[in-house]
């Protein structure tokens, strides 16, 4: 089983995850000078990107944390599909990134933390000093 910290990491990331685009996609909605088809798939991306936030989130909690070996797996993919979904956006849409560095700054540590907690996770899952952390 994985450090308990690894999965309050990962746990941790999602929420903050969630949180940081509940705070910036009302702005997108708002902004009239957007086409309505922009804001529609704006508000169909955060419902994608919450949605997939908390199974991650439920991921690490449950399967992740009994050591159930699928679970890393998907949490695997929810770093490049969640996690690094807004870097992987910035380099396929040139200027199309937030023109502020308070966003990926923000989005930057929260990566961090993700990828901290599977690092953490799989440390602790693999050397073999290490004993399970008791729930």
């Amino acid at each position: 089983m994985p450090p308990r910290s690894a999965r309050n990491l990962l746990v941790a990331a999602s929420a903050l995850h969630i949180i940081a685009y509940l705070q910036a996609v009302p702005a997108h909605l708002r902004d009239m000078g957007w086409p309505a088809h922009a804001r529609f798939h704006v508000f169909q991306a955060l419902l994608w990107i919450v949605g997939l936030d908390l199974v991650l989130l439920l991921v690490a909690l449950y399967p992740y944390a009994r050591g159930e070996r699928w679970a890393f797996g998907a949490l695997l993919v929810g770093l490049f599909t969640s996690h690094l979904g807004y870097f992987l956006a910035m380099f396929v849409i040139s200027g199309g990134a937030p023109p502020d560095l308070q966003a990926h700054v923000g989005l930057g540590v929260i990566l961090a933390i993700y990828v901290l907690g599977l690092l953490l996770g799989e440390r602790g899952r693999t050397s073999p000093g290490l004993k399970p952390t008791a729930e």
